[in-house]
């Protein structure tokens, strides 16, 4: 069964909104591929430089999103890039600090920035007295497929109200058709049960 926080961020995830915008950028029907909450306390310093993703290509694989629930602040943690950077083919070298052509996003509470998984990013550290919230899913292509040996209850029994062929399609369990790719199968995967034994 679904707890209401799952209920909750899938809503978002599959907002018709994001999903459309999503879809337009891969050229696909998006997967979900993992969701994140990040809670920057006061006091956290900026994270490193970095990319999420390390294999590089000409069109997005992977696209983050970032939907802030409180406004970015330059002593908040804001968001920082480097445009282009997911073209590379490199990760930035180690302890660097200020990049050139980085960019500083604030943003209001309730906004959504896309970028591709490849793009150099970090968050600035939180020097205010209040938490920066943000929820941050992470989308593919519907054929990308995430490797899951710590879970294995099947996602038709996790996501029971995956009810329209979006959500299905959002959490790799179905296709519409036609599509040669009939969407995650079950009985197909090989992976490891919670106590490290084959399936």
């Amino acid at each position: 069964m679904c707890s209401i926080w799952t209920i909750l961020f899938l809503q978002v995830a599959s907002h018709p909104v994001l999903y459309s915008a999503i879809a337009s950028i891969l050229n696909s029907p998006p997967q979900l591929l993992q969701f994140d909450g990040i809670n920057r306390q006061s006091g956290q310093v900026d994270q490193t430089w970095h990319a999420d993703f390390l294999f590089y290509c000409d069109r997005p694989l992977m696209l983050n999103v970032g939907i802030y629930l409180d406004d970015l602040k330059p002593n908040n943690g804001p968001l920082y890039l480097v445009p282009k950077s997911h073209r590379f083919g490199q990760l930035p070298a180690p302890n660097s600090d200020q990049l050139p052509d980085q960019v500083c996003l604030m943003v209001s509470a309730g906004s959504a920035v896309i970028f591709d998984c490849a793009l150099w990013h970090r968050g600035g550290g939180n020097f205010s007295d209040q938490p920066r919230r943000a929820i941050f899913p992470t989308y593919g292509h519907y054929w990308m497929k995430r490797f899951e040996s710590w879970m294995p209850e099947p996602a038709t029994s996790r996501f029971p109200n995956a009810n329209t062929p979006e959500l299905r399609t959002l959490l790799g369990i179905s296709l519409e058709q036609p599509s040669a790719y009939s969407g995650y199968d079950e009985n197909l995967m090989v992976r490891k049960d919670q106590d490290g034994n084959w399936l």
